[in-house]
């Protein structure tokens, strides 16, 4: 982290006014856009809020100064006598922003709640710069004092073990928490009996004139970016010093601080320090830990290499800083709070059921059976839900969950994951979110709903400047996050029956939900464009980030899987690599040995620049069309433009077919059917697929005992200079628009050319003429598939008739509506599809 070499980054000229959303008034105040952040009203304990496991309430401590604090206790904490840990917490907001109502320290608050089985009293006090520091510290230790002489509250007399109290803050809580831990160590007998056990600074917001290698390398961080911490320390820091962040409150290794820590360190308290590699403040909070560690604090810094954590969302999204709280806190996880192996199970939930998975039931000792149609007849009661305004109209869907048998800390788990991305989900099917640079929802809806984007966009681990910047794909890594669930091994979780009765409503009541959510509106295809930035020497950066899935290859058959895959390298100085999609029950059925099935080579899309087979859109399609076609899928990794321009992917998809025809690969040579080939590609794959058809087609005899049967183009990349009337109908597709298809081309044709080279445009001299006659003498097939809702499709069309013309059994498959890509998103197009492809397959065999 801090260690390595410090590359400066000169700074942006972003302006941190704009970023924050706040106007700088004549009098020294300012305006805040109050809808920054959306805002959770308090959920008290009365009968409409009987579904939620966490009860919050608003409590004023100083109405003149607004100093108040919400209360988060559980619902049921196991009896009257068992106390529980508190804690007090101090929301972030660079001292400036933000409030303890405000939905993201909200749920962050009731899930420690659930997490942690503690008590939090998260604080709101005062806000600079109308109350400069140390305004918020004086509020934070009139919150402690309010607490130690109201122990009669009913709440925190039946909930509050005040022996065991915590003070914890997040970005400019932490430090709040910090000051605030200072004082209080000064002022400990005062605050009997509230004996404070330790502090808890989560990404703690501090600085110093001096820049720290982390803020020199993250000068223009997304998230955080320095020109805002300088702002939010000019307008928080006493008036005369705000433009010295050397001041004692910024800087804690300045002046008094370490005389108190020596107090601290007699106390016996703890610390803990969090912060992350992607965070510019890192520096400071590792320079902090050491200072503690030289006074002797009992002091616990825990620092991750990872590039972008959020500030906000490390707790609410993750189990692994949640189990670092328990460990300090000294809880034990009992009752029904999630333990860290409860998440690792439930990461294994498969994201995608295809039909055979409504066949699984878990059987659970106490309450009955569990199908995965269950919870998707829960989940569609939230989709289809009649004239829902968003977030806030649940209680209907909770209602019907709580009343499924299923053990509580099922319904709490899913109570405390639809705060995430449930309710938010279903909002954004029912909206349609367009893939544009600005998104319409505002137009249509609440000012929130841009701020809950927002949050989306973060908790799914992206990057982006603006709220605006994260409309455009924030469906599809909604869905991608969802996909990622699949990636944990369960070997590692051994004992099937632990498995079965201890989980099984979280399995097939959550796989439900997600398939409802699948099965509505949800894209994943590959088409949508990811960030990509040219380098000077002529290749790109990719940054799309997208979650791969690892090959399954024979595994115990415990564990049920459909298809099994493995990897095979063909060439590795060119990373030409395949993924090989077998059929299980096959595989495994001794009756089956000689029964071969047919063979299809698949190239994936992604414009000829991205993607790879163990992208997840690829591997689901290709696993899926596996089991529904009853055929092995070998899909080929080629090499990419613009570092390889075309035709480097022809000339690697024909070297995996000279692999094919001479391996001795045992899944190959076991149940491929080497006289019932086919070829197929979507997107620039069908493109691929086409013309390797024709090389293949030149050379068949070479290919033997491969033989080709047909070809299948589904929604084929081709161009040309001349716009077609579809391009011009569509120019503009929110889902892809005839810009970026340019942009493709320009990155992945041979350099000097047009987008009238026969790699493009079939139709041009030079074309494929004279091989679509070779075509038709060997009696292949071709199908082409497309969609009116697509650009491509009047190019797509002109390909058919071109074959017609030449005498080639073509069948053209062209439907109303659509888009590129809905065979990605939408299952009922996905499964017409491959009804599509198993007649065409064995029409093609019956032919022979």
């Amino acid at each position: 982290m801090s260690d390595e070499a410090v590359h400066e980054t000169q700074p942006t000229s972003m302006d941190p006014y704009k970023y924050l959303q706040i106007v700088a008034n004549p009098d020294g105040s300012i305006t805040r856009n109050e809808n920054f952040f959306p805002r959770t009203p308090a959920t008290p304990d009365d009968p409409s809020h009987q579904h939620i496991p966490v009860l919050s309430k608003d409590v004023f401590i100083n109405q003149s100064n607004n100093l108040w604090a919400r209360i988060f206790v559980p619902r049921d904490n196991g009896g009257d006598h068992n106390k529980l840990p508190l804690i007090v917490y101090y929301h972030g907001g660079g001292f400036i922003l933000c409030s303890a109502d405000m939905n993201v320290f909200h749920d962050l608050c009731s899930n420690m709640v659930v997490q942690l089985q503690a008590v939090v009293v998260s604080v709101g006090y005062r806000l600079a710069p109308e109350h400069r520091l140390p305004a918020a510290y004086d509020d934070a230790m009139e919150a402690l004092h309010w607490i130690k002489t109201n122990t009669q509250e009913v709440w925190l007399q039946k909930y509050v073990d005040f022996s065991n109290c915590f003070l914890m803050g997040t970005s400019a809580g932490g430090n709040i928490a910090y000051n605030a831990g200072l004082r209080a160590a000064a002022d400990v007998d005062h605050l009997t009996p509230l004996k404070i056990k330790g502090l808890i600074l989560h990404h703690p917001f501090f600085g110093g004139v001096k820049r720290t290698g982390s803020e020199l390398r993250l000068v223009n961080d997304p998230v955080l970016p320095t020109c805002v911490t300088d702002l939010m320390w000019d307008f928080s820091l006493p008036l005369g010093v705000d433009d010295d962040r050397d001041h004692e409150y910024c800087n804690p290794t300045v002046k008094s601080g370490s005389k108190v820590l020596e107090q601290i360190k007699s106390l016996g308290w703890k610390m803990m320090v969090i912060g992350c590699d992607g965070d510019p403040l890192i520096d400071r909070q590792i320079e902090l830990a050491k200072i503690m560690e030289q006074k002797g604090v009992q002091v616990v810094g825990h620092f991750d290499a990872v590039k972008a954590v959020p500030n906000f969302f490390e707790f609410s999204s993750g189990a692994t800083g949640m189990g670092r709280l328990v460990i300090l806190l000294g809880c034990s996880g009992s009752g029904d709070s999630f333990l860290v192996e409860d998440v690792d199970l439930i990461l294994a939930i498969p994201s995608m059921p295809s039909l055979f998975d409504d066949t699984l039931v878990w059987h659970f000792e106490q309450s009955g059976s569990y199908t995965v149609k269950m919870g998707y007849k829960v989940g569609r009661s939230l989709v289809d839900s009649p004239g829902s305004s968003g977030l806030d109209n649940s209680n209907s869907w909770w209602k019907a969950l709580w009343r499924l048998m299923i053990p509580l800390k099922i319904k709490i788990f899913l109570w405390r994951a639809s705060k995430h991305w449930l309710p938010m989900m279903a909002y954004l099917v029912r909206r349609r979110v367009p893939s544009s640079n600005v998104s319409s929802i505002p137009a249509h809806s609440g000012d929130n709903d841009p701020c809950c984007l927002g949050l989306l966009w973060f908790v799914l681990g992206t990057n982006c400047n603006s709220v605006k910047d994260g409309c455009e794909d924030v469906v599809m890594w909604a869905m991608l996050f969802f996909e990622e669930w699949n990636s944990v091994n369960l070997e590692e979780h051994p004992g099937e029956q632990y498995w079965h009765d201890r989980y099984a409503g979280v399995v097939t009541t959550t796989v439900g939900i997600l398939y409802s959510v699948h099965s509505n509106t949800l894209y994943l295809g590959p088409a949508v464009p990811h960030p990509i930035i040219p380098n000077p020497d002529g290749s790109i950066t990719r940054k799309s980030n997208l979650p791969i899935r690892q090959a399954t290859p024979d595994h115990d058959p415990a564990n049920n899987i459909p298809v099994l895959t493995k990897d095979i390298i063909i060439n590795r100085s060119n990373n030409i690599w395949v993924r090989i999609f077998l059929p299980h029950h096959d595989h495994q059925s001794s009756s089956n040995n000689n029964y071969k099935l047919p063979f299809i080579v698949y190239y994936h899309g992604g414009g000829f620049i991205d993607y790879s087979p163990d992208m997840i859109a690829f591997h689901i399609f290709c696993s899926n069309m596996a089991i529904e076609l009853q055929a092995v899928i070998v899909s080929v990794n080629y090499r990419l433009a613009p570092e390889h321009r075309l035709p480097a992917a022809y000339d690697d998809a024909v070297e995996a077919l000279h692999w094919i025809k001479t391996t001795q690969e045992i899944w190959l040579q076991k149940y491929v059917d080497f006289s019932n080939c086919f070829l197929m590609g979507d997107n620039a794959g069908g493109n691929i697929t086409y013309h390797v058809g024709l090389r293949a087609a030149a050379e068949v005899d070479h290919l033997l005992p491969l033989q080709i049967r047909g070809l299948i183009l589904h929604q084929p990349f081709f161009g040309g200079v001349k716009r077609t009337d579809s391009e011009l109908r569509l120019f503009n597709s929110d889902i892809f628009p005839v810009c970026v298809a340019d942009l493709l081309w320009e990155l992945s044709l041979p350099l000097g050319v047009d987008r009238n080279h026969e790699y493009s445009n079939p139709k041009v001299e030079g074309g494929s003429a004279e091989v679509l006659d070779q075509i038709k003498q060997l009696g292949w097939k071709v199908m082409v598939t497309g969609c009116d809702g697509d650009f491509l499709i009047d190019r797509q069309i002109e390909l058919v008739k071109l074959m017609e013309q030449k005498g080639v059994q073509v069948v053209g498959h062209f439907t109303a509506g659509g888009y590129h890509g809905v065979e990605f998103e939408d299952s009922s197009k996905a499964e017409a599809l491959f009804a599509l492809l198993k007649k065409f397959i064995f029409s093609s065999k019956m032919a022979v």
